[in-house]
This record gives structure tokens, sequence and C-alpha cells, in this order.
């Protein structure tokens, strides 16, 4: 055995590091902004921006690749007859590529729009852009990766000649068109889709229906008045969305639907916003815990304002578990809220367009600057009703795909840290103690949230110590300066009880009494039990320091043989009980 002595000193350079947000821009002219993560801690926002020409609206798309230590490049996306890219849909992996599908005007189909998707690799951020273009103006909704080499497109297209039409489109890699399935209709918006097992469940203004996998249509509901219906989000027993309405007592309204896989009704919340505002925005998302959280903005007469809530809904009935706010924090006094995401670590991002101050990329935390405020309200909602409708047959107009060749350029890191939350760091090194062990003394640091570097360029959270030195490790992770270390020193440690096989207790004063010496830091569970020639028990001891005097209730024992057991524990081994047998001559 080995014994090791530790010696821990904490060196605590800095204890703790800023959780970052940023202003992104401060053009206000800047657009929409959408967050994608990948893996690794690593994230990318996407946003367009103007080029400066005054013929343009917002012809780039620009990449800000961020890990938790804030941006690590920018590139800008664009083809030069552009007027600009009206909003961003989505922004998903797919293998080894990230799939941005958006509204985009090219100069070349003036007055109309396409439904177009860059295509983006992962690590060296090449690209590809593809679309699906129509005579008409192309409203895109849903992009979806439908499974391996192929796509989902749902959008609707408006004409100055006919009504709107609603359509979705099954595209394989090269977005040839496999199947579709366009309809006429007087009124509506498309406003979203997703995929099931066995088929897509759209939505519209008004109406919710459901496509198998080939596009053939399985049944329809209309909604009660005039609303339109987004987020479409499954929930593993039905379907959430987000509800919007202008036709209740008041100019706009948001709530929460669920209905099952037949889209039948199951629970609605009440109105998730004021009697004051002209207009709102909002987003429904679905937490790994499986809550539901809905961002909604109440919009001022200028589509501005700082009235943003967010709303937590459990899934199962629809009820209101948490309400928070923004109204009073100092980082922006009237914005336009632009998207909301909730990263796969749980981070929880807003996306805000700031009045005249450009675009904010605003984490959340629990406490600090960054954090929001509890409470809020909620208003009663009229009851909905589905009613069945009869399936449309499918007529295809004059639509088609293309591609063209997008420029790539190096964007801006510079950004502005802002709204910076102070988050803790663990020491997690052993205090002062004394070990013994066959095996060494293993540093666990698993519970260290971050990656950490050792003294010796290693990289494991477990390690093993066998030998004498000091050990340190320090946060790899942004720039936190924090580092802890432990002395250790090993000698060798046998921990065996050597006692006497004779002892004289006859008065002299020389070698009185039968006692074990040890080198055993400490023992524990020890006893001792000597026994006489017949088997009978003359002495017993739970203490390591016993000095037995050759006596038996008082009286001396005869000269002659003893046996003895000896059992013990020691703390610092393998926790194993262990046993010493042998003989005492009594001697006198």
């Amino acid at each position: 055995m080995r014994l090791i002595f530790l010696i821990v000193a904490l060196i605590f350079l800095q204890s703790s590091f800023a959780q970052r947000s940023y202003r992104i821009s401060t053009d206000e002219r800047a657009g929409v902004i959408n967050r994608l993560d990948l893996d690794d801690n690593r994230y990318i926002i996407f946003r367009t921006i103007p080029s400066g020409e005054p013929i343009t609206d917002k012809p780039i798309l620009r990449l800000d690749h961020f890990d938790d230590c804030g941006i690590i490049e920018s590139y800008d996306y664009t083809y030069p007859d552009l007027y600009g890219i009206r909003y961003i849909i989505s922004s998903q992996i797919d293998g080894d590529s990230i799939r941005v599908a958006m509204m985009v005007n090219p100069k070349v189909i003036h007055n109309h729009s396409e439904f177009g998707v860059l295509s983006i690799h992962k690590e060296n951020f090449g690209h590809r852009y593809q679309c699906i273009r129509a005579e008409n103006v192309i409203h895109p909704r849903t992009f979806i990766v439908a499974g391996a080499n192929r796509y989902f497109a749902h959008m609707f297209l408006s004409y100055t000649d006919k009504p709107i039409q609603y359509g979705s489109f099954l595209l394989d890699k090269e977005f040839n068109i496999l199947k579709y399935y366009e309809n006429f209709t007087e009124y509506t918006v498309t406003a979203g889709a997703i995929k099931l097992a066995d088929g897509y469940i759209c939505g519209t203004s008004e109406q919710l229906y459901k496509l198998n996998l080939d596009l053939i249509p399985v049944w329809r509901k209309e909604i009660s008045s005039n609303h339109f219906m987004n987020n479409l989000i499954d929930v593993g027993d039905g379907i959430v969305f987000r509800l919007r309405g202008r036709e209740w007592p008041n100019p706009a309204h948001t709530s929460v639907v669920k209905v099952d896989y037949n889209g039948n009704i199951l629970w609605q919340t009440d109105r998730l916003n004021t009697d004051e505002e002209v207009d709102d925005r909002a987003k429904l998302v679905l937490r790994s815990d499986g809550m539901l959280e809905i961002v909604v903005q109440n919009l001022d007469e200028d589509y501005y304002s700082n009235r943003l809530f967010i709303y937590t809904i459990d899934p199962e009935d629809g009820s209101i578990v948490r309400i928070q706010n923004i109204e009073g924090n100092d980082l922006s006094s009237s914005f336009q809220f632009n998207q909301y995401h909730i990263g796969l670590d749980g981070q929880r991002t807003l996306m805000l367009r700031e009045e005249g101050n450009g675009q904010v990329l605003w984490n959340i935390s629990e406490e600090g600057e960054c954090a929001l405020f509890d409470g809020g309200f909620t208003e009663p909602t009229f009851p909905l009703t589905m009613v069945e409708k009869p399936n449309r047959e499918s007529v295809l107009d004059n639509v088609w795909t293309s591609t063209y060749e997008w420029q790539r350029t190096t964007g801006n890191t510079n950004l502005e840290e802002i709204c910076l939350s102070e988050l803790m760091v663990k020491d997690l090194l052993p205090d002062d103690t004394i070990a013994c062990t066959e095996l060494g003394l293993t540093l666990n640091l698993s519970d260290q949230d971050f990656n950490i570097i050792w003294e010796d360029g290693s990289l494991d959270k477990v390690r093993l110590i066998d030998s004498s030195g000091t050990y340190s490790y320090r946060l790899d992770h942004c720039e936190i300066e924090f580092e802890e270390s432990i002395d250790v020193q090993i000698e060798t440690c046998t921990c065996q009880f050597y006692l006497p096989n004779i002892f004289t207790p006859d008065g002299d004063g020389n070698n009185e009494f039968f006692e074990a010496f040890h080198k055993c830091p400490e023992v524990k569970d020890f006893s001792i039990q000597i026994f006489d020639r017949w088997g009978e028990s003359v002495y017993t001891n739970e203490n390591p320091k016993f000095k037995w005097d050759g006596t038996f209730g008082g009286q001396p024992l005869p000269n002659g043989v003893y046996s003895y057991l000896v059992t013990f524990v020691n703390v610092y081994g393998d926790g194993i009980q262990e046993k010493k047998t042998g003989t005492i001559t009594i001697m006198r």
C-alpha cells in the first residue's frame, strides 16, 4: 500500500465570468434575425442587412458564427442583382449542411419574389443557392428536411387578377419538384406546416388540413372566425399552434390552441395580449422538458414597444404556469421582437431590433442585468370551433425551380458586448486529507461545467494520481482565469499489524503488556479476542491501542499459550475487513 498526503492549495484568480449578450448591429435598417444551434456549444446567427445602395432593401444574408466565448467568424452571402431578402423562414441542419430558407426578391423578376434556400456547409461555410419561382409573388411559410434527399416546401402565391393560391411541394436534393398540392381560395395566408410519420399537417389563415406522404389530402377543418395559424408543433399527443386573429373586439390577439391529429380542438388558452396594442408579434417554441413557451410583444402605433411577455404553458391542459416580462429592464426602451430561441443547453435567447439603435442578441439569465421579471396577465378568450370542410382538388400553376451563384465575402466580427451576467465557477479539488490506498488517488472533476486543462496538457476530467507532485488544472473556457492545484506526497504504507508472541507480566517493568504495533494512520471496526486452550474467551477489546496485562476477571492467568483473533478495517485502504490470527505466550 502507499500513503498519500494531500495538501491542497486553491488559487482563485477569477471565480466568475460574464454570460455574453451583444448589440450585433447599430444600423436601424437591419432586418430579421434567426438562430441555429450547432454542436460543441456553437451557434450561428443569420440576419439580413442593407447594402448601402438606395435602390435595394436588405440584399445581404450575414452569418455570424459564435461559441460561448463570442463571435468566431462572420460571412456575408448575396447576389449582385438582388433587391433584398424579405425575411428568413427557418434554418436547420441537414447532414453536413445548413439549409436557410428565405423570401428573396431578385431584380430579374421585378415585383415578384421567390422561395430561396441557401445551403451552407457546417464547417467550411461553402454555399449553394436554389429557389422556387412562379409568375407571381411567392410567400414562403415552411421548409422542412423531410428525409433523405427530400424537402417539403409550404407557401402561398398572391396574384393581382385571381384568388390567392396556397401550395405544398416535395422536392429532391436538386430541387426537382417530385409531388405537389396546390389550390386556389378566395382568401388565405398559408401559415405553417409540420411533418408527421404519415404525412403533413398544414395551416392557412382559416383552415387546417392534412396531406399524406404523397401530398394527397386526407382531411380539412375550418376554424371559427378569421385567424391564421403559425408555429405548428407536434407534442406527442396532438398539435399545438399559435393562433392570431383580428375579428374579436380588439384589433389583434394571440392565443395558443391544441388539436388532436384529426384537427379536433383539445384546449385553447386565454388571450395573451392587452387591449391597447394595434398589432402584436409572437413566437411559440417547445422546451426540452416538454413545456411550451410563447413570446408575445404588444406593438404601439409605430410598431415598437417594450411590452414583451414570455408565457410558459403546460401542453397537457393549456394552463399557464409562469409569466415573465421585459418591462423595466434598461436594455431597451423600445424595440421590435424578431425571434425567440431555446438552445440545446436550455439557453433562452431574444433577438430584438431596437428603435434607432440596431439589433440586439439577448441571452436571458435568471439573475443580473440579463434577467426578466415575473408578472403578467391574460384576457378571457371566446371559444373556438372546428368545422369539417371538403378536400379540394390540386391545380398546378406555373411554378418552377432554379439555381444561380451567390457570392460570399468576410463579414464584421466587431460586436459590442452588453447585458453581462456573472456566472460562478466551481472549485472541486478536495480539502486537506490523508489517504492510504493500493490504487492511488482519483481526482474527479466531472461536475465542472467547462472544459479543463491539467498542467501536463491532458483534458480528462477524471485523473488517477499515482506519484508525488503538484497537480493543477485551469479552465479552458473563454477568458476565464481560474485555477486549482493540489500537492500529493506518496509514501509506502504497509499498514501491517505486528503483535509479539511472548510477554512477561511479572511486575519488573519490562515487557509487561501484550499490545499491537502498526503504522496505519487510522483504522476502524477494530476488535481483538484472546482465547485459552479450551477456546474460552479470556479478553476482548475494541481499542486498537489496547494493552492486556495477562489477567482474567482481575486474576493472573497461568503461564501458557493463548490464541488471538484481530479484525479491523483500514480506512485508507480498499475498505475490506482484514483478519490477523496467532498465539501469545504468558511467561512469568
